[in-house]
């Protein structure tokens, strides 16, 4: 608590029967005063004037794994925060996640979502075994796609030359569009679910522009996706202890 009402320190507190002291009507300390069983009652009001979050016990650690460097004071300091550990950037301060992020990033959703435990998406409660059965059968449907020749109408959005100098065209199907857009919302579902769970102040548009992947003319790819992962994992590792 910040703050508190200067009535708060000029209120006395009564003597009311035990019997009549209700924990709805005000904040009761127990006092013996003879046999009567008279209870010590404070007015009730509140002690900030803007909302404050309660925290029951610790958060992760019920269904998620906690590590062998699980340290109380830095796990609810970081809950109490409400932010993120580090920056979207600092790629250097642990070369694994980042390497892991970059070229293996469902590894590393997987490993967040174990050490993370169970998290909340549009459709409910996502772990990491839903995730990787949702992934894997959105792959599947990708090379299904892939080996029939495409699903619903084809957008050539390039030409490129072969061995023999001729122009082939590059396109995309909308059966590969809607998968590559379910994949998205399954990444921004599980940065969300994390960032929500952990506590971490973010706006949504935020974070779902932290999980795009955007695709150049060239065939370039922009994204801030393995950078958003990687922030995420740093942030689970440190809260579990890893």
């Amino acid at each position: 608590f910040k703050t508190a009402p200067a009535e708060l320190f000029a209120a006395k507190p009564q003597l009311v029967p035990a019997a009549k002291c209700s924990p709805m009507a005000g904040c009761c300390c127990t006092s013996s005063h003879g046999d009567a069983g008279y209870e010590m009652q404070m007015p009730h009001m509140p002690f900030v004037g803007h909302a404050t979050q309660v925290f029951t016990g610790t958060i992760g650690m019920s269904d998620g794994e906690i590590g062998p460097n699980f340290n109380m004071i830095t796990h609810s300091a970081l809950l109490h925060s409400g932010q993120w550990s580090d920056g979207l950037f600092d790629l250097c301060s642990d070369w694994k996640t980042t390497l892991c992020a970059f070229f293996c990033t469902p590894l590393l959703t997987y490993s967040m979502l174990r050490k993370s435990g169970t998290v909340k998406f549009a459709f409910g409660d996502l772990d990491k075994t839903k995730w990787l059965g949702i992934f894997l059968l959105l792959v599947l449907a990708m090379v299904a796609v892939y080996y029939v020749g495409g699903v619903g109408p084809s957008y050539t959005y390039m030409n490129v030359p072969d061995a023999n100098g001729r122009s082939v065209p590059i396109s995309i199907c909308l059966g590969t569009v809607v998968i590559l857009l379910l994949l998205w919302l399954l990444s921004f579902s599980v940065l969300k679910g994390i960032r929500d769970k952990f506590l971490v102040v973010e706006a949504d548009w935020w974070t779902c522009l932290k999980s795009c992947c955007f695709v150049a003319p060239n065939v370039v790819g922009v994204s801030c996706m393995p950078c958003a992962y990687a922030q995420a994992s740093r942030h689970v590792d440190r809260l579990q202890g890893w």
